[in-house]
């Protein structure tokens, strides 16, 4: 298992593992609270992550970014957590692992015909997830979360090039690039 997330085109499902250092109680609790999650998700989620049926609102910081709702599809607390952002699906399984760690699976299942985001996509929760194993190490995030539009970081353009490089589908504008293909800009 290495970070990297892996891709499966049809119905275009973006899978990534993870060991993190830290046991299920608190990872699930660094998921599912507002405290925690607005320190390494890309947005603040505004509602009940822990109740299945809760409708939620995606809001960054960056007001040019619209608003986006969701619901709460199916909770298992401590263990499963899925909910719709917009026309997306996004899953989180939590199994406890030796030495006292977590082994996370987190999905992101695309909006239908979205497939030419999915490298853009791809790097961008790379980030987060990196984000979020050191939040649990340190209690700080490696990134700006809730940062809506700001410029990636090079380590993001390097993620980017290796989905590419690996086949995830690309194709849409970048920021911060005049090109889409790996490696310009």
């Amino acid at each position: 298992m290495d970070d990297f997330g892996d891709w499966a085109g049809d119905p275009g499902v973006l899978r990534f593992e993870r060991m993190l250092p830290a046991p299920p109680d608190e990872v699930w609790r660094r998921i599912v609270r507002p405290e925690a999650h607005t320190r390494w998700f890309p947005c603040r989620i505004d509602g009940d992550l822990e109740t299945a049926g809760s409708e939620l609102a995606f809001v960054f910081a960056d007001e040019a970014v619209p608003l986006t709702h969701g619901r709460v599809r199916s909770v298992s607390p401590g263990s499963s957590l899925r909910f719709d952002w917009g026309d997306e699906a996004l899953g989180f399984e939590l199994a406890a692992a030796a030495e006292g760690r977590t082994h996370l699976v987190f999905t992101n299942v695309l909006a239908p015909g979205d497939h030419r985001s999915a490298a853009r996509t791809a790097a961008s929760w790379h980030e987060c997830l990196d984000g979020f194993a050191g939040f649990l190490v340190d209690g700080e995030s490696r990134m700006d979360a809730a940062g809506g539009d700001r410029p990636p970081r090079a380590d993001w353009f390097a993620h980017y090039d290796e989905y590419v490089r690996r086949g995830v589908p690309h194709g849409v504008p970048l920021p911060g690039r005049s090109h889409t293909e790996p490696g310009s800009g």
